[in-house]
């Protein structure tokens, strides 16, 4: 079992994709499309969700902005930045240390709703224990 706080660092390390999806993991990502892209984008924007850099921009607002400003065939790649540019940070590794699984589900929802046919994950090459579990859990999904 997995238990989570009130933020995306679970309390304990998943050690395992099976470990995430056995604890409920994937939920999201079924939910979201099973739905039109649009109400995903709704729901995102009603729940106040935040991107994790310094802005905090609200995800939902990006989200429906690249959706109303292009067509499908703009929308090739979701890029998840997690090469930690800013000096003195480490929360993209600590996530992608205690529950990769997460970030790819979360970037395959984006995908779901900017019609998107590709995630890219951008690190750093140094990340070298990230870009493990990283590789371990997109296999997969």
């Amino acid at each position: 079992m997995i238990r989570l706080t009130n933020h995306a660092l679970p309390l304990a390390a998943i050690q395992s994709f099976e470990e995430y999806e056995s604890s409920g993991g994937l939920t999201g990502l079924a939910k979201a499309r099973a739905q039109d892209r649009w109400g995903v984008i709704d729901l995102i924007s009603s729940s106040g969700l935040r991107g994790r850099g310094g802005a905090g921009f609200p995800t939902g607002r990006k989200w429906r902005g690249l959706a109303e400003g292009s067509s499908a065939a703009d929308h090739a790649f979701v890029v998840v930045n997690a090469a930690e540019g800013e000096p003195g940070t480490f929360k993209d590794r600590s996530l992608l240390r205690s529950n990769p699984y997460l970030v790819i589900e979360g970037a395959l929802i984006a995908a779901h709703c900017l019609q998107a046919s590709r995630v890219v994950i951008a690190t750093k090459l140094m990340f070298e224990r990230e870009l493990a579990r990283i590789r371990t859990g997109s296999r997969r999904v």
